[in-house]
């Protein structure tokens, strides 16, 4: 009878074992569960964070240019990636945005608005800016240009745009494409 005691408590030790390490199984697979989703939100936070930062900036960026409409426009709106034709005149300017002497200009001038085709304040200023929105058909705009959104510390065309240089383009939108 002793041996028979002895064998059951064993069996029930086994058990209790068993359904013991089936607990901790279980606690442990929740607590991986638990820090797999954790991660997952974290990881999701920050990448919302992340574009909501780039978003903040280049909105900040945008900010340095200054859009001033010298005829408003008809029908026909820009938007972002439009195929555009464009008569403009660039001149160099102070920060005030007095013109100065004359460097380029361009008849049907053809582009993608906001592709990288054209300097990044060019195209911040078609597309608006300090309360002024899009360019439209047949409108004329004076956007100056800060060196940040321009050439920056660049000389560019052989020194006919110096570094660090404000510039102030006088924009005429013919077609969008």
């Amino acid at each position: 009878n002793e041996n028979d005691d002895v064998k059951k408590k064993k069996k029930k030790t086994k058990n209790a074992t068993k359904s013991e390490k089936e607990e901790e199984k279980g606690i442990w697979k929740s607590e991986r569960k638990r820090r797999e989703m954790l991660l997952t939100t974290t990881l999701t936070i920050q990448t919302r964070a992340a574009f909501a930062l780039e978003d903040f900036a280049k909105r900040e960026e945008k900010k340095g240019v200054s859009c001033v409409d010298v005829k408003e426009g008809g029908k026909g709106q820009l938007e972002e990636n439009d195929v555009v034709s464009v008569n403009y005149t660039l001149y160099l300017s102070d920060e005030d945005g007095t013109m100065g002497s004359k460097i380029d200009s361009a008849k049907f001038f053809v582009f993608g608005v906001g592709t990288g085709e054209v300097i990044e304040g060019f195209d911040a200023g078609l597309l608006g800016g300090d309360g002024v929105g899009p360019m439209r058909i047949g409108g004329v705009r004076e956007v100056l240009i800060p060196p940040a959104l321009a050439y920056g510390a660049k000389e560019v065309g052989g020194g006919r745009i110096p570094a660090n240089s404000y510039l102030k383009f006088v924009v005429e939108l013919v077609q969008i494409k």
